[in-house]
């Protein structure tokens, strides 16, 4: 929906917003020098490639391009924007619900290793949590969650979609 869309594209703006690109500069120049040692030294002087390779996976694991608390933080600034243009605070959670559709949630273990996100499953309950605290009183019913124009725009790509579901079956 509309709202979806308008919820992924706050989120965004609120890493923007909050310059987490540019805290996390840091971290990606430390992936990087890593990267280039373990390429000159374990594979090309030593000979052992596979260990330059797990060092390098291991810190750019551990060094992702924005922490799970600042993918947090822009959940929350985000949910700010959406209802500040007039959008349905729920359509955040549904966002998410739709960006994990295609698949299985990834595991809590996996994702406290892995994950730069919550779980899908963590954010949607944050994100219902943070509208029944901030937003108790909203009236959702009249807020937007798709506009005449966006299901205008929308609908060819939606029909594309179906057609390829269908033909994939």
């Amino acid at each position: 929906s509309e709202g979806q869309i308008a919820a992924v594209i706050a989120h965004e703006m609120a890493h923007n917003a909050s310059a987490h690109v540019v805290k996390s500069a840091h971290s990606r120049k430390i992936v990087k020098e890593t990267a280039e040692f373990s390429e000159k030294v374990m594979h090309q002087r030593w000979g052992v490639p596979w260990l330059g390779n797990s060092i390098a996976f291991l810190v750019s694991t551990g060094a992702n391009k924005y922490t799970r608390e600042q993918e947090d933080d822009a959940d929350f600034l985000g949910l700010q924007y959406i209802v500040s243009a007039g959008y349905d605070p729920r359509e955040a959670g549904k966002a998410v619900e739709a960006l994990v559709a295609g698949g299985p949630d990834q595991s809590e273990i996996s994702n406290f290793f892995f994950g730069r996100h919550s779980t899908a499953k963590s954010r949607i309950w944050r994100f219902k949590n943070l509208i029944k605290a901030y937003y108790p009183n909203l009236d959702v019913e009249s807020l937007k969650r798709s506009s005449e124009e966006y299901n205008a725009l929308a609908r060819p790509y939606k029909k594309a979609v179906s057609q390829q579901a269908t033909a994939s079956q």
